[in-house]
């Protein structure tokens, strides 16, 4: 698929610069040092629904989120779809690609219409070696990502539906002990290694013991803490 990148002035010096700043891992840098990696940043948007790569597309650089979310999913060994990740503003993709060429294991699509920002792996290496604290800070998101992925291979392989629920639910509730989910059903079951049947089975036994209550498909609140992380 052709990228498509907005022309407009006005769009490159709002969107790009506003990318730069936000990124942890350019967020760090003096005004000066952000308006130079600003000029080898492209923006490019796309549609809600639209893929953004596909897997064993070459992966030739960076991809940051600007405004909306992407989700990252990969196909297991037989066929089926798995969510492993969503990104949301200031995350990104791509990373691999900065130490070799490479092609994505897995494929991105929007969930929203999305702004991105693309660096290519040429001037990302540049502007690293220009700020090697850009690479420090590179890693250390690659030290969390990594942690995140083996906490939760552990708990597919380890905990209960009920566990890896509940656990998902005090993870990812606001100050108001409320869950506003950004996913599906079907999205959330397979992020959480389960099926949509069985989701939505535990959750309904979660609302009977009154650890929970639905108020929507999409808003859950959590009525006793305790209880739950105990599943």
């Amino acid at each position: 698929m052709q990228e498509k990148t907005c022309h407009h002035c006005s769009c490159h010096s709002l969107n790009e610069s506003s990318c730069v700043s936000r990124v942890p891992i350019f967020a760090h840098l003096d005004v000066l040092s952000q308006h130079e990696v600003h000029h080898k940043v492209q923006s490019i948007h796309y549609k809600k629904g639209e893929s953004i790569y596909q897997a064993n597309q070459m992966s030739d650089g960076l991809l940051i989120v600007n405004e909306g979310r992407i989700r990252i999913d990969r196909l297991s060994d037989n066929g089926k779809q798995h969510l492993i990740r969503i990104l949301t503003p200031g995350e990104f993709t791509g990373e691999m690609a900065l130490f070799k060429e490479s092609h994505h294991e897995d494929f991105a699509t929007a969930m929203v219409d999305t702004t991105i920002c693309k660096i290519r792996r040429e001037d990302l290496q540049e502007l690293m070696n220009l700020y090697p604290q850009i690479a420090v800070k590179m890693l250390t998101t690659f030290a969390q990502r990594l942690e995140e992925m083996e906490r939760n291979n552990t708990r597919l392989v380890n905990e209960s539906v009920n566990k890896r629920l509940s656990m998902y639910l005090l993870e990812t509730m606001d100050e108001f002990h409320h869950v506003h989910l950004d996913l599906s059903k079907k999205d959330l079951a397979s992020y959480l290694g389960t099926t949509p049947e069985t989701l939505s089975r535990t959750l309904f036994e979660f609302e009977d013991a009154h650890l929970i209550k639905q108020h929507s498909n999409k808003h859950i609140e959590l009525l006793d803490l305790e209880s739950l992380s105990f599943q």
